[in-house]
């Protein structure tokens, strides 16, 4: 016992209220990839639904036969919808009107063939009939085939795109592919049963009510699974935001993937998917070799790309998969621009250090022989004169060298050493003492204290000692050093100065030199390069008393090593 046509209506009616549901639950979802078409084949879906029931609902040839075009129209609405969700899905990214419109040439086609039929009977034959009761009983021509076949290319189509990123997703993302792949694969599966007449009745056709628990499933998946808010945006997404190449090969070599970085690195004029990587890199045979081993880690690799050279750092690993591998993933990373900046650098800094080792410092030298000549001849009253001379100059000559030492301080390649503390200490104050006659230093020391520093912690020492005495705006400056060990070894050094200013307080948390700060701060400068050399941690107290920068050093308990000496 079957249900009437009437009935059958009234149920295909009742089918289409999902779709409206789901309409506006996905709308909220619509800017994202694949959203818009959720709402567009829901839109086909209940469209599909409610057309099929008003045929059967009305019992006029004309009204009927409408019914059936509309049905078509709703028919390819929804398999266009469903094969962008696909398409979207899994490049994630948002397809252009450009890219739609040549889909809907074929619909558009059929649409004005269904309705000037009886001009040229190209959709329905002249077989076709309409029962009293309204039910719409084609006799299928050349027209409606095409239309089938139209619509059942993209639902094969997008099971295809569907199933192969299946394969590739884990966890939560194969389980959102899962469930479109049901929710698609369910009506598909029941149009096919009506497609080939195989329903006891014409009008009892199943796809409105497949469609029905394909809904529900995607509407489940929606709240269960995050279908929209937790796509796998990871692959393609980051894929294509990537600066490095990446080529992903399967084990026959054949290329499978690749992102724009690669084909802009190599100069590949187009996506090399399906090439073979001999073939992708026939121009590169110095690159193709590197890449022969099962592993490659960090092999530097210099090509010629449309007439220039490229320095690419190329890594090669393979993916895994259970036991086996189906594949390699290689990433290359072009170089070029750092090894320029490295070389331009290091041109710099050897122009640099000439210039203040040789040409500035000899031509110093020189002004202060002469300054220091001239005050011995000059009347008394214009020494004072001659004694500004050699006095800046030997300003110029310190901040000079400290320059210099804080461009040996920056490599990258320091070692570090045992070093007794308290040796550097007490020798940097005997200097202090003879430089800066009037003021007091006061030591509090352990007999030792072995650290693990840069060799150039006297220097830090000396321009902490040097910076508290010469900024001082006491008549005596007093700076009183401590060395105590503890866990680690602390470094204490406190003075009766006006305290550093914020300019020159920020040198520690990364300020750059500039036109504010260049001179005094050279030598905080110097005292920061050499904490982070040594992995020590230094902290200033500043106030109108006077400060107090402290330095935390690893302390070194076994017997020391000899070190050279030399910044």
């Amino acid at each position: 016992m079957f249900p009437g046509p009437e009935l059958y209506g009234a149920l295909m009616m009742l089918a289409g209220l999902p779709a409206i549901y789901l309409i506006r639950l996905f709308w909220d979802h619509r800017g994202r990839p694949s959203g818009r078409w959720f709402v567009v084949t829901f839109t086909g879906m209940g469209g599909w639904a409610v057309f099929w029931g008003l045929m059967l609902l009305f019992d006029s040839y004309s009204l009927s036969t409408a019914s059936f075009n509309l049905v078509l129209l709703f028919v390819n609405i929804s398999v266009i919808g469903w094969f962008f969700i696909a398409v979207e899905y899994v490049w994630q990214k948002r397809v252009t009107a450009r890219t739609v419109l040549p889909f809907l040439i074929i619909p558009s086609a059929i649409q004005i063939l269904a309705w000037t039929n009886p001009i040229h009977m190209l959709m329905w034959g002249p077989e076709t009939q309409v029962t009293p009761s309204g039910i719409f009983n084609p006799d299928y021509e050349i027209g409606f085939y095409i239309h089938a076949a139209h619509a059942y290319l993209l639902a094969i189509a997008s099971i295809v795109l569907l199933s192969a990123v299946y394969v590739e997703r884990e966890k939560l993302y194969r389980k959102q592919t899962l469930l479109l792949l049901l929710g698609g694969l369910i009506p598909i599966a029941t149009s096919i049963v009506f497609f080939f007449r195989t329903v006891p009745r014409y009008y009892l056709n199943p796809t409105p009510l497949g469609f029905l628990v394909g809904t529900t499933i995607w509407g489940w998946g929606l709240f269960r699974y995050r279908l929209l808010e937790a796509m796998p945006i990871a692959r393609r997404t980051v894929l294509n935001e990537m600066d490095e190449g990446i080529l992903i090969v399967d084990d026959q070599k054949i290329v499978t993937d690749s992102n724009p970085a690669l084909r802009q690195i190599l100069g590949v004029a187009r996506d090399p998917v399906g090439d073979r990587l001999r073939d992708v890199l026939a121009e590169y045979p110095s690159l193709f070799s590197q890449l022969e081993g099962e592993y490659v880690h960090d092999e530097t690799v210099t090509v010629t790309v449309q007439g220039e050279d490229r320095h690419l750092t190329v890594n090669k690993f393979p993916v895994f998969q259970d036991d086996s591998s189906p594949g390699d993933v290689i990433v290359f990373n072009d170089q070029t621009e750092l090894l320029q900046y490295e070389e331009e650098l290091e041109l710099l800094k050897e122009v640099f250090s000439r210039v203040l080792r040789h040409d500035i410092r000899n031509k110093l030298n020189v002004i202060r022989a002469h300054g220091e000549l001239l005050s011995n001849c000059v009347d008394p009253k214009y020494r004072n004169h001659t004694e500004t001379i050699v006095q800046t100059s030997d300003s110029i000559i310190d901040t000079a060298e400290k320059a210099r030492v804080i461009g040996s301080l920056v490599e990258t390649d320091r070692e570090s050493y045992e070093i007794d503390l308290v040796q550097e200490v007490e020798a940097t104050a005997d200097w202090a003492r003879q430089s800066f006659p009037d003021a007091e230093i006061e030591l509090d020391t352990a007999p030792q204290a072995w650290v693990l520093a840069d060799e150039a912690i006297s220097l830090a020492i000396k321009s902490l000692i040097e910076n508290a005495i010469v900024h001082s705006e006491k008549s005596t400056p007093r700076v009183r050093v401590s060395v105590s060990c503890h866990d680690d070894v602390r470094l204490e050094i406190t003075d009766n100065g006006p305290g550093l200013t914020d300019q020159e307080r920020q040198i520690f948390d990364g300020r750059p030199i500039d036109q504010l700060n260049h001179s005094t701060g050279l030598g905080l400068w110097l005292v920061k390069w050499v904490c982070l050399n040594s992995d020590a941690d230094i902290t200033v107290d500043s106030a109108t008393s006077g400060t107090r920068v402290t330095i935390r050093l690893d302390r070194v308990r076994s017997r020391p090593r000899t070190m050279s000496r030399g910044a």
